[in-house]
């Protein structure tokens, strides 16, 4: 097992275990704000844990394989089939664009956005683009991959009112520096003649 993580953090330098706890950390974070029931906080929990699980069998589809694998250890575990869907749903949430339809899908999806809104965003932008070559076995180039970071960062919106409070005004900034960094290679890009 230990071997199999390894090839993660090579495969995956972003959808790896710092991920996973960052988001349960926000998701922690962001539930304290909320009177969720024991019912709820499981679900986010163990939903926040397993999210990107599906990682380990490929990054095509892995919200649907990080369900099936959040199913499976469930039913391993003796959960009443009646509670799992809570835990699949809250997953498949996190899928962009993003569609939650209850408070603890909201919870989620958040925290698993929760970096757009911080300082680290620059940073996880950066390991992201290196997953997104290793997996796909191309160069992106940075303008190419600022333009996949605008579109994102103008489409993103936080669900729940703690996050969009927190989150929103560097939000704004990063994409401002975006914004900027596009310009600026625009213009170096022109001849001079």
């Amino acid at each position: 097992m230990k071997k199999q993580f390894r090839k993660i953090e090579h495969t995956y330098p972003y959808h790896n275990m710092d991920h996973t706890k960052g988001v349960v950390k926000a998701a922690i974070q962001i539930a304290r704000k909320f009177e969720l029931n024991k019912d709820e906080y499981i679900t986010l929990m163990v939903s926040a844990w397993f999210h990107d699980t599906g990682f380990l069998l490929g990054n095509h589809s892995h919200e649907e394989r990080s369900a099936e694998i959040v199913r499976t250890f469930l039913v391993s575990q003796g959960v009443n089939d009646s509670f799992i869907p809570a835990f699949e749903q809250a997953i498949l949430a996190t899928r962009i664009p993003q569609n939650p339809t209850n408070r603890v899908e909201e919870i989620l999806c958040d925290a698993d956005l929760f970096h757009l809104g911080t300082k680290e965003f620059f940073k996880n932008s950066k390991s992201l683009r290196k997953e997104y070559q290793l997996i796909n076995g191309v160069v992106i180039g940075k303008r190419k991959w600022i333009e996949k970071d605008i579109s994102l960062m103008k489409s993103q919106r936080y669900f729940t009112e703690y996050a969009r409070k927190i989150l929103d005004k560097e939000l704004k900034k990063n994409l401002n520096k975006l914004l900027f960094r596009q310009k600026a290679l625009a213009l170096a890009e022109i001849p001079l003649t």
